[in-house]
């Protein structure tokens, strides 16, 4: 493992636990889940929802600061 990925992965645990407020919980999908009785309920689905985008969000952040240069997506129209 290079200096620049370990500082990256501190880092982004860092921004993580302090974005998603869940401190050192396990990053598991199934333990950070397991209070959602339905599987297919809103609740569980916001929740996801906001994960990803805050996990989304801390990759970018961690790549900026480690002066990645990152090009923006050419996405189709729709």
């Amino acid at each position: 493992m290079t200096t620049a990925l370990r500082e990256g992965l501190i880092r982004y645990r860092e921004l993580w636990q302090a974005e998603t407020g869940l401190g050192d919980s396990s990053i598991v999908c199934n333990d950070l889940t397991a209070r959602f009785v339905s599987f297919q309920s809103p609740e569980r689905h916001a929740f996801c929802t906001e994960l990803a985008a805050v996990t989304s969000r801390c990759v970018a952040r961690v790549l900026l600061e480690q002066g990645t240069d990152i090009d923006p997506l050419d996405l189709p129209s729709s």
